[in-house]
């Protein structure tokens, strides 16, 4: 063959291996996203409609206490997408070079929940520090563990600077994420528990009864998103991200017993 010849079929050859990988790029239309337990529902259906409106794109999630996924990041696991139920945590991704900017994409509160029949008669945040009851909360380094001590703590200016200490004794089980927390009470294996609003979704709300937790004890919680600096796919990520906090994200997000993020 001559050096000619030789120089255009290397030329072709580069050129459709070009195109080649080209052509995987556009085709890589997939993202991960590792997510806070509480947002499990409202995130499942983002990712339908989302994929519905954008043909051919494969979303997945992965739900988890917030610091069991930062766990995993710090471990170096595949994803593009961090949801977290914790302004701490967003901050150290972003700190450590995990993420970017962050972005507040939902917000919800705590509530008390019992299970239908309300077996051990709570009726108040007062009575989880003055009936015996066994109380089901989150562990103290996961956001609804962190935010269920803080309302504790917050009442203490009305119901006695031992009011913490009262319901603790009440704690038979420390759950890693809400879900967990809310199936305990779900189940009957609680006489209590404290988890967010957006939880008792409608199957939950069959088992369950509801006790609020007055606004000026309780913690407004907020969930963050950010890509993944080591997203294999960030400009679809971004699009979705920019999805979740459009009007229509939002709207499918507050289907979910979610408040609009305020400030």
């Amino acid at each position: 063959m001559s050096r000619r010849l030789c120089s255009i079929a290397l030329v072709s050859l580069l050129v459709f291996a070009g195109c080649g990988s080209a052509g995987g790029a556009e085709d890589n239309k997939s993202m991960t996203a590792l997510v806070a337990a509480n947002m499990t529902d409202a995130m499942n259906a983002l990712m339908a409609e989302y994929e519905k409106q954008n043909e051919g794109t494969d979303l997945e999630a992965s739900y988890d206490g917030t610091q069991i996924l930062y766990t995993q990041i710090e471990q170096g696991v595949e994803a593009d997408l961090f949801l977290s139920a914790d302004l701490d945590f967003a901050e150290q991704a972003r700190e450590e070079d995990y993420t970017g900017s962050f972005e507040p994409v939902s917000q919800t509160r705590e509530i008390i929940i019992v299970p239908k029949g309300n077996p051990a008669g709570i009726e108040s945040l007062e009575d989880l520090g003055t009936k015996e009851v066994e109380l089901v909360i989150g562990v103290g380094n996961v956001p609804i563990g962190k935010y269920t001590r803080q309302v504790f703590e917050n009442a203490e200016q009305d119901y006695g600077s031992d009011f913490t200490e009262r319901v603790t004794e009440n704690v038979v089980s420390e759950e890693t994420n809400t879900k967990e927390v809310t199936q305990k009470a779900a189940t009957g294996e609680a006489g209590a528990a404290v988890v967010y609003v957006s939880d008792v979704t409608p199957g939950v709300a069959e088992k369950v009864e509801r006790v609020e937790i007055p606004n000026e004890y309780n913690v407004p919680a907020r969930n963050y998103a950010a890509v993944l600096k080591r997203s294999e796919n960030p400009e679809l990520t971004r699009d979705f991200l920019d999805f979740m906090l459009s009007p229509e994200g939002q709207k499918i997000i507050q289907n979910f017993k979610y408040e609009p993020v305020d400030g």
